[in-house]
């Protein structure tokens, strides 16, 4: 699941599924949609987006992963570009609040923002799913 708030001129993504918030294509698919949402409000001039609980986003939901069949893991893997080419040339301010570990593709999302800020002290960013050969 995905939550949209608006405070002030703020939109404020926040991502919330299991403990880690890992993406599978429903939560990617959500966070994009959600993302575009936040892009078209005319009374928002910026963007954060964050994990819920202690997590910003683990990554990949490799479990599911290894249950899809090719052309679902070229779907999961084609919208992850996408959110985070339409997050990276956002005309807005966009800012990942780093409320715990980023890694994989949360650290993608991550780095797709204009700045990212540390908001846990040791929380990592990595792109850690190379040594699984993603």
């Amino acid at each position: 699941m995905v939550r949209l708030e608006n405070i002030s001129n703020v939109s404020i993504i926040t991502i919330e599924r299991d403990k880690v918030n890992a993406l599978d294509l429903g939560t990617i698919s959500d966070l994009h949609q959600t993302f575009l949402k936040a892009e078209e409000d005319t009374n928002s001039s910026s963007i954060i987006i964050q994990g819920s609980g202690s997590f910003f986003s683990f990554g990949l939901d490799i479990p599911s992963l290894l249950e899809s069949n090719r052309e679902e893991v070229k779907n999961v893997v084609n919208l992850l570009l996408k959110l985070c080419k339409d997050i990276y040339l956002s005309d807005k301010i966009t800012i990942s609040s780093l409320n715990g570990h980023a890694t994989g593709a949360g650290c993608m999302i991550a780095i797709s923002t204009d700045y990212r800020f540390m908001t846990k002290e040791r929380a990592k960013i990595a792109l850690n799913e190379i040594n699984i050969g993603l």
